[in-house]
Parts: C-alpha cells; sequence; structure tokens
C-alpha cells in the first residue's frame, strides 16, 4: 500500500488532503450515531489515487448485522463531511482480527484492502496489535503487515465478474 507518514489532523475539517499518506485521527468525545463512544479516522492514499477515508471502531461481538445497522449511520456523520468508509473489528489476538465492512457509497462489501490496513494501523497505534496481522474479512482472509514505515497488503486475488458498460 506504500509508506506511511502519520499526522494527527482535525476530523471537522474538510477531507480532501493533498499530501501523501495515512493520517490518523482518534475520536473519543461523545458518541458517535448514539452507540459508539470512540472510533478512529485513518485516511490511506497517494496523491494521484483516490483516497480512502477509514474509520475503525473495535468491538467485543462482531454481530452478522453490525456493519449493516450501524454503517450508514457513521458514514454519514457530521464528523465526516464527504462520508467514510466503516470498519467493525474483533480483536481475536494480537496477531489476527475478523472485521465487518460498510464502504461508503456503496454498504456493506466482503472486504475492504484499505480496511484491513487502517483497521491493523489503528491497532498497532493503539498498542493493541502486533506488525503483521491476519484479517479475516466475509470473503476471505489477508494479511497486513506493517514494517514501521510502509503497509503491505497480502491475499489471494480471484476474478470475480466481468460486464460492460455504456455511456
Amino acid at each position: 500500500v506504500g509508506t506511511v507518514l502519520v499526522e494527527v489532523f482535525d476530523v471537522h475539517s474538510t477531507l480532501n488532503r493533498s499530501n501523501a499518506g495515512v493520517g490518523i485521527q482518534h475520536l473519543s468525545d461523545g458518541k458517535i450515531d448514539g452507540t459508539f463512544n470512540s472510533l478512529t479516522f485513518v485516511e490511506i492514499g497517494r496523491v494521484g489515487f483516490t483516497k480512502a477515508f477509514n474509520s475503525t471502531t473495535f468491538v467485543d461481538i462482531l454481530y452478522a448485522d453490525i456493519a449493516a445497522q450501524f454503517g450508514p449511520k457513521i458514514e454519514k456523520s457530521k464528523f465526516f463531511s464527504e462520508g467514510v468508509n466503516v470498519e467493525f473489528v474483533k480483536i481475536i489476538s494480537p496477531n489476527e482480527i475478523e472485521i465487518k465492512v460498510w464502504e461508503r457509497g456503496t454498504g456493506e462489501t466482503l472486504a475492504c484492502g484499505t480496511g484491513a490496513c487502517a483497521a491493523v494501523f489503528t491497532g498497532i497505534h493503539q498498542n493493541l496489535l502486533e506488525n503483521s496481522v491476519d484479517v479475516i474479512f466475509p470473503g476471505g482472509t489477508l494479511k497486513v503487515v506493517f514494517n514501521g514505515v510502509s503497509i503491505f497488503l497480502i491475499g489471494k486475488v480471484d476474478f470475480v465478474f466481468s460486464g460492460v458498460y455504456k455511456f
């Protein structure tokens, strides 16, 4: 995924960013959507590419419908003027997590590479995870490795579908 640049920034400001890297902001000054009292915002992207804005919340129980139930509310929260991908993360061990994801503008998805990286980076930042973590999604398992400078996403690639879009 690339080199990691960590900087804290105000999530209440516009989310348009011009620099490459990862920004992280932990929100705990009130309940998000009335349910979650803490989430961490991580921006992963590079100049010239689509940036992914991810919010991660760690949960004790990963209900089957947690993403569908709470994802839309957090995606459109006042904290995120342009919307946000939402990862609900259960820590199984310091080297293994399970995630349900809600992607902005799309809904619940089977997996999310930037979400995996954001969740692991957040867990490392909060001293909850090690630098090499297996990430279990409904669509399969990925490995995320952080070497202190760069984040690496490792996993199987499968052909899913093809189609034609006519303008």
